[in-house]
């Protein structure tokens, strides 16, 4: 059986990305340089030939694969699958806030994911939950696939992948805004990645940032 291409983009930068407050499934609007970002990653794929366009539901997933789909010009399907983690009552607080209220959680959040429990947000295993057998689902079924989601599914991809310890989950290398991931996927339990967390498009940003769609 041929493999399976998953191509991840994260959305691009959110006025709570950069007021580093806590977001899951909240949301915020891209900044300028969000918008920007996100043309950069569109002019990237634009002459790329998919066969299938996932996004999470959540607003700046969709605006961001809106933003990409102004060249591509295909289906896209919206998955709560991919959706970012849940943190609850959690989301829209700052970081120093929640050092400070939630200092439990916050250590555990960053150093290990594992044991971070909160009432009301999702844990970290109920993520993987939820997105893995989403993700092995697709292999053998399409070509080349594009996903629009967020940093928690893309790293869970990469620690079950490269099988590592979750406690490495923040490690390197960073998925930043409009990053690009390359899942090769050989079977459903079996994938390489060609590309983890690439940015150099960013390298276009000035050049595009003005680009009408």
């Amino acid at each position: 059986m041929d493999n399976t291409l998953l191509y991840f983009v994260r959305h691009g930068q959110t006025v709570w990305n950069k007021e580093k407050r806590w977001q899951g499934w909240q949301d915020s609007p891209l900044t300028t340089e969000g918008v920007a970002q996100t043309k950069a990653i569109a002019q990237r794929l634009k002459d790329e030939k998919f066969d299938l366009f996932l996004t999470s539901p959540l607003g700046r997933a969709v605006i961001t694969a809106g933003g990409i789909n102004k060249f591509l010009n295909i289906d896209v399907t919206v998955c709560d699958e991919l959706k970012e983690i849940n943190l609850g009552d959690l989301e829209g607080h700052p970081e120093m806030y929640m050092r400070d209220k939630f200092p439990d959680e916050f250590l555990k959040f960053w150093n290990q994911p594992d044991k971070f429990l909160h009432p009301s947000a999702e844990t970290f295993t109920e993520v993987r939950d939820r997105v893995m057998p989403f993700v092995k689902d697709l292999y053998g079924k399409y070509k080349k696939v594009l996903i629009v989601t967020h940093t928690t599914v893309i790293k869970h991809i990469i620690v079950y992948y490269l099988k590592r310890n979750i406690d490495t989950f923040w490690g390197e290398p960073v998925i930043l805004p409009c990053s690009l991931t390359v899942c090769n996927m050989s079977g459903r339990e079996k994938a390489g990645f060609d590309i983890i967390g690439d940015i150099s498009h960013y390298g276009d940003m000035n050049r595009v940032k003005d680009v009408k769609y």
